[in-house]
């Protein structure tokens, strides 16, 4: 993106930060600003360590309305946001549980001789598409742009929040960069911008208590969802099933008719055709059978309201066998967050069935 420093103005979806000092606080405050119906989204996390950082409820809004709303109920220290999801997990499980996986709060703050309209500017517009591209495993990402930040309190110089969560550990030991080059590009850009000395991270369990609503979207937004099957077979007899592209005909269970490929390595294509009439075309984005791992995208065929479709596999063992991650990811337009629903939520126990079956 080129938006000029001079013209660029911190986007997101406006609202508020709060940190306390105990997890009852936050959790206490954030169910308050719940039942006053004055947030559009309400999400608060806890450190996994106790005393090793403040609790964080994070609301979307009015600022003004939410921030008094938050030191009526205790808040310590407190920021209006602005907040960009630029990747979106679906919520499949009650309002109130915690997120399943593993999240993450990153507290950057800019390099000092930098602007602050520069350091948002550079954050959303060059190194956001970067993360997109490079993170392979997170399946949220959210930037939380700290506007007007107050001197003192745990919020003193630090610019955004950056909330990233992992549908499994793995996927953050072993899937945080895409590649040795993709990492490489990731550092160099963060150096770039941020205060690398006094950035740190602090792992946090997160519970939304109100989604916001992809459908009030008022752009493309990346959206995730995460899926796994266990089986007993080992991870090798596994991978030799899933692991061929050229080979789905063997193992999918009902409505393919046919299946043609042009190869079976990286950007290796392959065109479907369903007993319902319509087909669609699949591009191996990566395969490394020395991972166990391959993902796709359809580049042909989707429905309406998804611009990409993207399905990462992943095979790992476990003590009992193997275990089949399956990871969806799709840019959807604004509206069309049940069009992925739908697709994930179809597609899946086809996936499951077949290389259970198959197994």
């Amino acid at each position: 993106m080129d938006t000029p420093a001079s013209s660029y103005h911190i986007g997101g979806v406006p609202g508020a930060i709060a940190a306390f000092g105990e997890p009852a606080a936050a959790e206490a405050a954030a169910e308050a600003v719940v039942a006053s119906g004055t947030a559009t989204y309400v999400v608060y996390h806890t450190p996994n360590k106790p005393g090793e950082a403040p609790s964080l409820v994070r609301c979307g809004g009015d600022s003004g309305v939410i921030g008094q709303l938050l030191r009526e109920n205790g808040a310590e220290s407190l920021a209006p946001t602005a907040t960009r999801y630029l990747r979106q997990h679906r919520v499949r499980w009650p309002h109130g549980d915690a997120t399943p996986g593993l999240g993450t709060i990153f507290w950057v703050p800019k390099i000092p001789s930098m602007p602050t309209s520069e350091f948002h500017r550079w954050w959303e517009h060059e190194h956001g598409p970067k993360a997109l591209r490079h993170h392979m495993g997170m399946w949220d990402y959210a930037q939380v742009s700290l506007v007007d930040a107050p001197t003192g309190g745990s919020f003193e110089g630090i610019d955004g929040i950056a909330v990233v969560q992992w549908p499994v550990v793995e996927d953050l030991t072993h899937r945080f960069f895409d590649s040795d080059v993709g990492a490489e590009t990731i550092r160099a850009d963060a150096a770039s911008f941020t205060d690398g000395d006094n950035t740190h991270a602090v792992q946090m369990t997160e519970v939304v208590l109100a989604q916001p609503d992809l459908d009030a979207q008022r752009a493309p937004v990346w959206v995730t969802d995460y899926r796994a099957l266990e089986l007993g077979c080992s991870p090798e007899a596994l991978w030799a099933v899933a692991g061929d592209f050229a080979a789905i005909g063997q193992w999918w269970p009902s409505g393919l008719v046919r299946c043609e490929t042009d190869g079976t390595g990286r950007g290796a294509k392959r065109r479907l055709w369903f007993e319902n009439g319509s087909s669609a075309v699949e591009t191996l984005l990566h395969h490394r059978p020395d991972e166990r791992m391959f993902e796709l995208e359809i580049t042909e065929g989707l429905a309406p309201g998804l611009q990409h479709y993207r399905c990462r596999y992943e095979i790992r063992a476990t003590p009992d066998g193997c275990r089949l991650d399956f990871q969806p990811t799709a840019l959807v337009d604004p509206g069309a967050g049940a069009v992925f629903g739908a697709m994930v939520d179809r597609g899946w126990p086809q996936v499951s069935a077949g290389l259970g079956g198959a197994l």
